[in-house]
């Protein structure tokens, strides 16, 4: 789709801590797995009916799966993740969303329409 990634250092993903330590508390900051870090006790989702699973799945993962089937590029992590999810909850979260390509109004568009309203805010009609 021709648009950038942001970047993660390779060592990030190995911190307790989320980006967020490393844009409030300096670029060095870092807590490993095996460290106690009593910040984050009981701060997170204690079951599967959370905004992670029931929000990012449906909507953000789904979205991408389908960007990708436009584009013609695999997805399979993305599609795994919303297997998973789906299993897990024994209820189909891309099948119950409504977060579709169509539904954003944005699934008619080819590739150079879409660069054109994404960059330029140049919507095409269907």
């Amino acid at each position: 789709m021709e648009v950038g990634l942001c970047t993660v250092n390779y060592e990030d993903f190995f911190s307790r801590t989320t980006m967020y330590g490393k844009e409030y508390m300096g670029p060095d900051f870092a807590v490993p797995f095996t460290e106690k870090y009593e910040n984050f006790f009981g701060d997170g989702p204690f079951d599967l009916e959370n905004r992670y699973i029931t929000e990012d799945v449906p909507v953000g993962c789904f979205l991408m799966s389908q960007l990708g089937k436009k584009y013609g590029v695999p997805t399979p992590i993305i599609d795994s993740m919303i297997l998973l999810a789906s299993t897990m909850l024994k209820r189909d979260l891309a099948a119950d969303s409504k977060y579709t390509l169509d539904y954003l109004d944005i699934g008619h568009m080819n590739h150079e329409q879409l660069q054109k309203y994404l960059r330029e805010g140049v919507y095409t009609e269907k």
